[in-house]
């Protein structure tokens, strides 16, 4: 992920969304650099932290420790309400990187061997049954390895106000990049700017 428009202002409230909120604290994640730039105002800010790997979890608890209003959620996002299977590359080791993904062959292409990728029986939802529709959001940030377009159909847009969507499409397949990009214009947003990895939506 590249960073975020918001990365350079001056913001003293923000209320972001993070679909794939991993460590919290790696060195492409946008949402951590720009609490990082705006400290100490984004000690306060609302933040909502979705990760479903339980280990980067307890990672993400400890990076965020003395956020006060940053609500973390162990669960993944898509297009349906259910029970999924999240594989997740050495899953029993800490140090690794925790690099998960809702699809396996996603972890296979970038050289992970089958014999250190786990299994995790992860809970997975619609990220408008997550989010409270009457909150505007300034940010909503989607890094969900290949997953992006998926967790995008499950966001209502037509109840949310959102100013900025930043998604992956890096690793999206069999045409959801340019379905995404449909989609996102469907819903009323302009293409802000794009890169090689991710595509940031305004309206």
């Amino acid at each position: 992920m590249g960073q975020s428009d918001f990365e350079n202002e001056n913001r003293v409230s923000m209320r972001i969304v993070q679909v794939g909120a991993n460590k919290g604290n790696t060195d492409n994640d946008p949402v951590w650099k720009l609490v990082q730039a705006n400290l100490p105002d984004s000690l306060n800010w609302s933040i909502v932290l979705i990760e479903p790997n339980p280990y980067a979890v307890k990672i993400l608890r400890e990076t965020y420790k003395g956020f006060s209003n940053a609500h973390i959620l162990e669960c993944a996002c898509g297009d349906e309400t259910g029970v999924s299977t999240l594989y997740v590359d050495h899953l029993d080791d800490e140090s690794s990187s925790q690099h998960s993904s809702l699809i396996y062959d996603h972890l296979i292409r970038h050289e992970h061997k089958p014999e250190v990728i786990g299994l995790v029986s992860v809970k997975i939802y619609k990220l408008g049954d997550l989010i409270d529709s009457s909150c505007q959001i300034d940010l909503l940030q989607i890094d969900a390895e290949g997953y992006d377009y998926k967790v995008l159909l499950g966001c209502d847009f037509g109840k949310f106000d959102i100013k900025q969507v930043q998604y992956e499409h890096m690793h999206l397949k069999g045409g959801e990049k340019e379905m995404a990009h449909h989609y996102m214009i469907g819903h009323g947003y302009k293409l802000i700017r794009a890169n090689i990895m991710d595509s940031i939506y305004g309206k």
